[in-house]
């Protein structure tokens, strides 16, 4: 039979010729594969490492000099501009690179020009007034100062916790007249510890444990004066050695009283007035009070001093009477 001898022939034919297709197509698509992967390769060189890639400026220049983080950059495959330009920083020393451009963080194609920005210090900001404001006040108008944290306390006439100045970054400076002052720079607050404790005419053991409480040291105790209502040996007051205000934690002197002073009258028994009365006129002069009969002043050379009272050669202090007597 010729029917299903033919049917079978006809099948394998067409098994034959689909086979023999997909044979011819498989170069093709090798070849596109082959293509494609090209591609993918040549692109992820081109995008990853070759030109067409990028890369962040990195962070780690800040700070450095510009022949560092120029070093830096160009290993990345940057080009680095041979002008610098400038900007104001509060942290980064002047002179070192505080930014570039395109901005460091930002990422730029390989081959890029990155210009660096140089540090010119902080921009300058206006100094509010803050002597005589509570200190909790002060801080908040200096929130674009660093503040340090310890405030300096200064003996005064003012209430505990007044701002009595505002110091620069070397902890000496006044800033009270300065109109501006870097931004984020370091300030110190001196601030007011209250009166310092009154140790007039106590003994220097009573005034060093009463200062002590203050927080203050006593340094010398040899200083001494004399003093017209102040006992020998007894405090005058506390003093700083360097005639600067006293702070807590600081160092005074004590000034020791020698009493009052004491002066000599002179003899000027058997002088002419003319003679007596200029030599103790400088007795006078410094606190005491010479009594006589001012009649003698007609004719002062006429007249002879003829007793003193007290007597010649004695010791008085300041605020003395001194009783004059004449003859002719």
């Amino acid at each position: 039979p010729t029917g299903p001898t033919s049917g079978v022939s006809t099948s394998t034919a067409a098994l034959a010729l689909r086979s023999g297709r997909r044979r011819r197509r498989w170069p093709v698509v090798l070849a596109i594969v082959l293509v494609l992967a090209t591609i993918a390769g040549i692109g992820g060189w081109w995008f990853g490492a070759g030109p067409g890639s990028r890369v962040a400026i990195p962070e780690a220049i800040l700070g450095l000099d510009p022949v560092a983080a120029s070093a830096a950059l160009t290993e990345l495959g940057f080009v680095v501009a041979e002008a610098t330009g400038e900007i104001n920083d509060p942290e980064i020393p002047i002179g070192l690179v505080a930014e570039a451009d395109p901005a460091v963080g930002t990422d730029a194609a390989r081959g890029a020009t990155v210009t660096l920005l140089l540090s010119i210090g902080p921009r300058n900001i206006p100094v509010p007034t803050v002597v005589g404001l509570a200190e909790p006040e002060a801080r908040e108008l200096l929130a674009e100062f660093r503040v340090n944290d310890e405030s300096i306390q200064e003996f005064s006439d003012q209430p505990v916790g007044i701002v009595l100045d505002l110091l620069a970054a070397d902890g000496a400076t006044s800033l009270v007249e300065t109109a501006e002052y870097g931004e984020r720079q370091p300030v110190t607050l001196v601030v007011s510890a209250g009166a310092l404790p009154t140790v007039t005419n106590t003994t220097p053991d009573s005034a060093a444990s009463l200062l002590q409480q203050a927080g203050v040291s006593v340094g010398r105790t040899d200083i001494t004066e004399h003093h017209p209502d102040i006992p020998a040996g007894a405090v005058i007051r506390a003093q700083s050695p360097d005639g600067q205000p006293v702070r807590v934690g600081g160092t005074v002197d004590l000034v020791l009283s020698l009493g009052p002073e004491l002066f000599t009258i002179p003899d000027v028994i058997g002088m002419s007035w003319t003679e007596a009365k200029p030599l103790l006129a400088e007795l006078e002069a410094v606190g005491f009070t010479i009594e006589y009969n001012a009649f003698v002043d007609i004719a002062p050379s006429t007249f002879t001093v003829s007793g003193l009272n007290p007597g010649a050669g004695e010791q008085h202090p300041a605020g003395t009477t001194i009783r004059v007597s004449f003859s002719t």
